[in-house]
Formats: C-alpha cells, structure tokens, sequence
C-alpha cells in the first residue's frame, strides 16, 4: 500500500488466510475495514511498517485507508462445495468458514437451485462454519455463495464467489 492506493487491487484468498499490508509511503496510512462491520484497523503504517487480518469466512471484504476513504480495495474469500458432482441421494459438504463466526457475527449462505431465476437465501444467521446439503430439486447445477453479517448493525460483506455442485 503506497499513497496511491492498494496494489494489487483486489486479492483472492483461501478461508483462514491472513492479508498484510506492508506500507510503502511516503505517507502513513492505516487500513480499515470500509463495510462498517468494524472487524480491523490497523495502526499507521509507515514505509517498511505492516498490518495484517485474518480473514475466517467467506465474502468478498471492502477495505479502505481509514484517512482517506476514497482508496479502496477487496480481499475475496471463496466457499467450497464437495463432492463437485453426485447424484439425486448424495449428501454434499458446502463450508463458507474455518471455524464459527467470532461473536456478534453471523454468516447467510445463498443457493441457486437448477432451473432457478435467482438465488434464495439457504441459511440466514448462522454462526458454525459448514452444512450438509441435499439436492432437493433433482439433477442439475446447483451454486452457492455466502457472506458475514455484523448483527449488531446489519453491515455485512459481498457476496463471495460462487462454487457449484452438479447432480446427476
């Protein structure tokens, strides 16, 4: 991070997996969170200075200098779906987290069921990090997509990429 902004500009990251911000400067910048869900500030960073965060679960973070909200940049951390493929009676593992939403958060979890206009919230405020699903509307392409909830104020993440499973 330089007083030009964040390079690169977005990051895709695995569930778990921490960002650090090394400061290039001139300036010094601290880095916050932008979707008022307050989970880090890092403290100014100067050149040769870092700040990191772990990222838990899965979304797509906006992240800002806190001095200067108009720089912005995202971490995005994708779900998983396993199997990728199975049949009508296959159980499937879909994990949006390493470990439960820390307190006072929440994850929601979407599915786009085959044939499907749209997607539909699966599960709402769930604080474990993964669920067993069965492909109740039979064969096809099934995707999913999830993001964490600060429920003390309703802010939340994007939504994280998608990843599918496909039924026979």
């Amino acid at each position: 991070m330089a007083d030009a902004g964040f390079d690169p500009q977005s990051v895709r990251i695995a569930r778990g997996a921490f960002v650090i911000w090394d400061g290039q400067g001139p300036s010094t910048h601290s880095v916050a969170d932008a979707s008022r869900m307050e989970l880090f500030t890092t403290n100014a960073l100067g050149v040769g200075a870092s700040g990191w965060f772990g990222f838990v679960g899965a979304g797509r973070y906006s992240v800002g200098y806190q001095d200067d909200p108009a720089v912005t940049s995202s971490v995005i951390v994708p779900l998983s779906a396993t199997p990728s493929t199975g049949h009508r009676a296959s159980v499937f593992t879909i994990t949006w987290a390493t470990r439960n939403a820390p307190a006072g958060f929440a994850f929601d979890v979407r599915v786009r069921r085959p044939g499907a206009a749209g997607w539909r919230l699966w599960l709402d405020d769930v604080t474990r990090s993964e669920a067993s699903f069965g492909p109740t509307a039979g064969p096809g392409t099934y995707r999913f997509e999830a993001r964490l909830v600060c429920l003390a104020n309703g802010a939340h993440a994007g939504w994280s990429p998608p990843d599918r499973i496909r039924v026979s």
